[in-house]
């Protein structure tokens, strides 16, 4: 099963560097440019590697950046949860 991986970045430029990087390497990759769609894709596609940008812009975007962050964090161990559940039955 090839990795799942979404990129939430307001880099266009670094966006793509990266989605062609993971793709280049089987990868399934989703990318964002603004939180909130980074969030939506987060809901949707559910997958196995976050990569966020560090440096908000703003403070508006650090809020965002915290939202998405910890939704990441909530999503990521809800799934190890499964994995773990599956695992052991």
């Amino acid at each position: 099963m090839n990795p799942r991986i979404l990129i939430i970045d307001d880099d266009i430029e670094l966006n793509e560097l990266l989605c062609e990087f993971f793709e280049s390497n089987n990868a399934v990759v989703e990318h964002a440019i603004k939180p909130s769609s980074g969030l939506k894709k987060l809901r949707e596609f559910s997958p196995d590697l976050v990569v966020l940008d560090v440096m908000p812009v703003s403070y508006t975007h650090l809020r965002a950046h915290e939202t998405v962050l910890d939704l990441v964090c909530r999503l990521l161990l809800e799934k190890k949860q499964k994995i773990n559940t599956t695992a052991t039955h």
